[in-house]
């Protein structure tokens, strides 16, 4: 009898059964040969049971048909390999050595091969299972061109399903000492029930077993990454930096782990991990190196920070940077499908962004570009480990710190609060000049002395109300303010017609002057101040230098006041009296606080955003941002006017 492992019985039915399989490792002599045994080399065995179907497929060694099995009765396909290269031996040798490497690996992923022999025109063949799907850069293509049911049948999550039997196949080759050396997503069918295929073992290495020639170019590199064989084994964008550079020698399990890593990055961002303008381009980025990091090349992509460090790892220049084999590399897929996170990798990356956050944050000055980047790495760090000491700390000074000028983005906000602004003061002083219009009736009740005089107040106020009018509709054209304004300042200067210099024009006037300082840009401030006092100025002038008439005079300790455009009437002066200082003080009021209205709502949108900005930081950060709102309150309350302590006392009362 023999040894226990190797005997043989039987089941209830009467199959046999073996109660141990040892598997072995695909060895030289399983392999290496250029020649088919003679049994195997009747042509008529392949005219006589497979029948041609369809052409699948077409490359540089040869074609893929889809062909009936007149025996078995099923579809299979049959790689014929071309009879040009039937002559070579190392042609044969490949072919025949892909055959019986992929027969070997019986593995779920791994296309069972069925048979090998010689065609009826002498060229060696083999059949294998037919795979019904598309293939991963098929599926790809699809993601990247936006088709709908791809994207709703493969989300990522079922593509990391995919990589991980892909991983599964490509460690149970390593297991079995044999290096697929041409790992790419144009080799990876995907079947319509979700089984995942690893296909063209044309290139395999079988560790211990001497290496088939490279031979010469068989195909060029197109859109569609064709493999290579000449100096170099693999296919460019795919290919590890020892096959770029032709180091044969040191290709081993690690090979098929940087393709595998290129793979994956292409899987999360949807784009190549190399550029693929030129096979020149592509191998010098292979042999060179390239940011592997999908989250940083692709942030849109939205890559989970452990999946980034795997495409580092996979895709190291130096094979000893690597994953030892693919076996490694599915336990970190699978340590991620079963969500089990590295945390100290999370911690590593945090601290990573935190230390990018704290060197932009010292170059930041008055660079918004870096000042950005400081911000944008500090939240990164945040976003990975809730928290992190370092990038807290970073992130509340770029808060207390703020930039001595203001950036670009902040200047279109602070241009909207004015927007805002603007607009409340100047529906103030469209009612001004409104209710400034319904005081004719009120003049013609003091009753008209002099009509000239009476239009030359009522034109220029008549002027100022039509342009306060057009600019509350939206007509912002520079030049308007300031023809409103003068136009307001020359209808209260000839208003010294009624009563004179003194009363009420002063009052009139510095309610005018201030209600156009609320919302007057700067470059027009010494402008509006000059015609401000202009309004006063040229009334007295023209009275002291004769060339009005005097509206006062003094004698007997009394001062007389003598109109030009009116009548003084009792009654009817002292209500206009009453009516015109009611609006001295009625109408500034109301244009502050119109634009009050606008500041309190930016103010509080300020301090909320403050509030959510306290409740990120840790208990001492809290305690500066705290003193950074009062310092914020004390610089309001000396730009425009506001007590610092009214906020605080409204909190107190509440």
């Amino acid at each position: 009898m023999g040894k226990p492992e190797d005997r043989q019985g039987s089941d209830p039915d009467g199959w046999p059964t073996l109660e141990r399989v040892e598997l072995r490792r695909v060895t030289h002599e399983d392999v290496t040969s250029s020649e088919l045994p003679e049994a195997h080399t009747d042509a008529l065995t392949f005219s006589t049971r497979y029948e041609e179907r369809a052409l699948l497929g077409e490359g540089g060694m040869g074609r893929v048909m889809l062909c009936k099995d007149l025996r078995i009765g099923r579809l299979v396909a049959v790689k014929m390999l071309r009879k040009d290269r039937s002559d070579r031996p190392e042609s044969r040798m490949r072919f025949l050595r892909e055959a019986r490497v992929q027969g070997q690996i019986e593995h779920p992923s791994v296309v069972p091969v069925y048979d090998v022999g010689m065609g009826p025109d002498g060229t060696y063949f083999f059949t294998m299972k037919c795979v019904r799907g598309r293939t991963l850069d098929h599926v790809l293509r699809a993601l990247r061109n936006g088709e709908e049911a791809t994207i709703a049948a493969f989300s990522r999550h079922k593509l990391l399903t995919v990589f991980q039997s892909v991983c599964q196949a490509v460690a149970f080759a390593h297991e079995h000492g044999v290096i697929h050396r041409d790992l790419k997503p144009s080799n990876v069918m995907i079947g319509d029930f979700g089984q995942v295929q690893v296909l063209d073992w044309g290139l395999a290495k079988v560790v211990g077993a001497i290496d088939v020639p490279p031979g010469e170019v068989i195909e060029e590199l197109t859109d569609d990454a064709h493999t290579l064989v000449g100096e170099m084994l693999g296919t460019p964008g795919y290919m590890s930096p020892e096959q770029a550079k032709g180091e044969l020698d040191r290709i081993d399990a690690r090979t098929d782990v940087y393709a595998l890593g290129a793979i994956l990055f292409e899987l999360l961002t949807l784009a190549p991990l190399h550029s693929r303008e030129s096979v020149q381009d592509t191998l010098l980025s292979t042999i060179e190196g390239v940011n592997a990091k999908p989250d940083e090349r692709y942030p849109h992509a939205h890559a989970p920070p452990e999946l980034s460090a795997i495409c580092v790892k996979c895709t190291g220049l130096e094979p000893e940077e690597r994953y030892a084999s693919a076996k490694d590399l599915l336990g970190a897929i699978e340590g991620f499908l079963s969500g089990d996170r590295d945390l100290e990798l999370r911690r590593a990356l945090a601290d990573e962004h935190a230390r990018a956050a704290a060197e932009a944050a010292v170059k930041a000055g008055d660079e918004p570009a870096e000042r950005e980047r400081a911000m944008r790495e500090a939240s990164a760090a945040l976003a990975i480990v809730p928290g992190h000491e370092a990038a807290m700390t970073t992130l509340l000074a770029l808060i207390v710190d703020r930039p001595k000028r203001v950036p670009p983005e902040a200047e279109e906000e602070l241009a909207e609060f004015q927007h805002r602004c603007e607009a409340e003061a100047r529906r103030g002083m469209l009612i001004a000049y409104l209710g400034w219009i319904l005081y004719a009736p009120l003049l013609m009740w003091l009753g008209p002395n002099n009509w000239t005089a009476g239009w030359a107040a009522f034109a220029p106020l008549a002027v100022a109300g039509v342009l306060a009018f057009l600019m509350y509709r939206g007509d912002k054209r520079p030049w308007m303010p300031l023809a409103m304004f003068a136009a307001g300042s020359a209808a209260i200067a000839t208003s010294a017609t009624i009563a004179g210099w003194a009363m009420p024009l002063p009052g009139i006037a510095t309610a005018h002057t201030v209600s156009f300082l609320m919302y007057a840009q700067r470059k027009h401030r010494t402008f509006a101040l000059m015609v401000g006092a202009a309004t006063v100025v040229l009334p007295f002038l023209a009275e002291a230098t004769g060339l009005m008439p005097a509206s006062y005079s003094f004698e007997e300790g009394r001062m007389t006041v003598t109109p030009v455009m009116v009548q003084f009437h009792p009654l009817a002066l002292r209500t206009y009296l009453f009516l015109s200082s009611l609006g001295v003080v009625l109408v500034p009021s109301f244009v502050l606080g119109r634009y009050r209205v606008a500041l309190e709502k930016t103010e509080e949108e300020a301090f909320l955003s403050a509030w959510n900005v306290r409740h990120l930081l840790p208990g001492e950060a809290r305690k500066a941002a705290s003193m950074l709102q009062r310092s914020a309150r004390r610089v309001a309350a000396a730009q425009y006017g506001v007590s610092p302590s009214t906020d605080s006392g409204a909190k107190k009362a509440a």
